[in-house]
């Protein structure tokens, strides 16, 4: 029997090549996704403590976290500050993220469904329908009376404000 005739009787299976580079790659984007949300938690956090009263940053940690988790447990900040940032800035700062997230999202759509990367609002007339249904709104009064406070109308001639009730 000669030594080129023998067959070895376990193969050694091929080692598992990624030529098209997929796994780097599901990294890079895994790495850049979690980077655009850290940014974001960060510019939430800064917008949420800029205005004309101006809030650190650990207090704002510090008072999400108290409201969301209840910790940390004892109050070391001013209330005023609680009710800036959890009822004044924190929801419209999230507000106005849900809000990019969601024109970021139909704007995607838009540029899918028209197979163009170019494509803008006023290519299939989305931004005059919008229009008109705006107009249509203001028209017909759509919305009006859905507010959560009622002022009473009396002319004030700049001695007083007009007196406002919650509903």
């Amino acid at each position: 029997m000669s030594s080129s005739s023998k067959v070895p009787s376990v193969v050694a299976p091929a080692p598992d090549l990624d030529d098209l580079g997929a796994s780097s790659r599901r990294r890079r984007y895994l790495l850049l996704l979690l980077g655009l949300l850290v940014l974001l938690f960060g510019t939430v956090v800064v917008a949420v403590g800029m205005g004309s009263v101006s809030v650190r940053p650990a207090t704002v940690f510090q008072i999400v976290g108290h409201h969301l988790i209840g910790s940390p447990d004892e109050v070391t900040w001013r209330h005023s500050y609680d009710s800036i940032v959890w009822r004044v800035r924190l929801p419209r700062v999230v507000l106005g993220a849900a809000v990019g997230a969601g024109l970021a999202v139909t704007g995607m759509a838009l540029q899918a469904m028209v197979r163009n990367m170019l494509a803008d609002p006023y290519l299939l007339g989305v931004n005059s329908g919008g229009s008109t249904g705006a107009a249509a709104a203001i028209l017909f009064g759509f919305g009006v009376g859905w507010g959560s406070t009622r002022c009473r109308s009396r002319p004030s001639w700049g001695r007083s404000p007009p007196r406002c009730w919650s509903s």
